[in-house]
């Protein structure tokens, strides 16, 4: 059976009317009102089975991972490790107590380290959404049948 669509020429309103005559004349026999609902299940267990099909890709494009860590999860897991160390030592810095020299430069160590911590969430931040977007070009590139070896490559860098 083709799913090919034919599509009349004409306006919607023409073609509206159209559709009405021709499903009223199916719809007067037995054998018509039959053909109507077998061709709607149809259809409708054809999307259902494009719907499982797609979910099926997604599951082994999942599983084709066997639950490894991607690499801008590491790197994601890395640079908050390093942002927490960052935040420890800054309170350490805070906590202690000035013996020799001013408390200025306590304040300007701990100012220091404040950029410090901004500026790698600022960096984690952009080095993440770049590799989610890789990721997600391959796997749009998957599901378009794209070619395989630049799909792992697109995988790899991200």
């Amino acid at each position: 059976m083709s799913s090919m669509i034919v599509k009349p020429p004409g306006d919607g309103n023409a073609d509206e009317h159209a559709f009405e005559q021709i499903e009223a004349a199916v719809m007067e026999t037995h054998r018509g009102r039959w053909f109507l609902s077998e061709y709607a299940r149809r259809n409708r267990q054809s999307d259902t089975v494009m719907v499982l099909e797609a979910i099926e890709k997604l599951q082994r494009n999942v599983g084709a991972r066997g639950g490894v860590a991607l690499p801008y999860d590491r790197l994601q897991g890395d640079i908050m490790e390093m942002a927490r160390a960052i935040a420890n030592t800054e309170r350490e810095i805070r906590a202690l107590q000035p013996e020799h020299g001013s408390a200025t430069q306590f304040v300007s160590a701990s100012d220091e380290l404040d950029a410090v911590v901004e500026t790698t969430e600022k960096a984690a931040s952009t080095i993440l959404g770049a590799a989610e977007k890789v990721q997600e070009y391959a796997w749009t590139m998957r599901e378009q049948q794209g070619n395989e070896d630049d799909c792992d490559m697109l995988d790899s860098c991200a």
